[in-house]
């Protein structure tokens, strides 16, 4: 499923992921806003229990460390995903970004 830069709702698309997504083998959110109170949930389930994912791209979607810490457990506890492709560039820049506008 690829929804990169696309200002897709992934709201709605992250509450799918548990429910009907078993097979997805990529996840590509890259370029859009990750609120981690709205998908991080979800994401969060999905990537607990899911077997098949082999690629997940969250780049630039200024998602928090906090988030990311959540996500990186889920995938390092499901021991189904040991040949996962994960991309988190841009994040850091993005926090930066922030830093420095406060």
């Amino acid at each position: 499923l690829n929804v990169s830069n696309s200002q897709a709702n992934l709201e709605a698309i992250s509450e799918a992921l548990p429910i009907g997504c078993s097979r997805l083998q990529m996840l590509n959110f890259s370029g859009n806003k990750f609120n981690p109170k709205r998908e991080s949930t979800h994401m969060i389930s999905f990537l607990s229990a899911t077997a098949s994912l082999i690629s997940l791209d969250i780049s630039n979607t200024a998602i928090s460390v906090e988030t990311l810490k959540a996500i990186l457990k889920a995938i390092t506890t499901n021991f189904a995903l040991q040949n996962l492709q994960l991309n988190l560039s841009g994040n850091e820049e993005n926090k930066r970004r922030k830093e420095r506008r406060n």
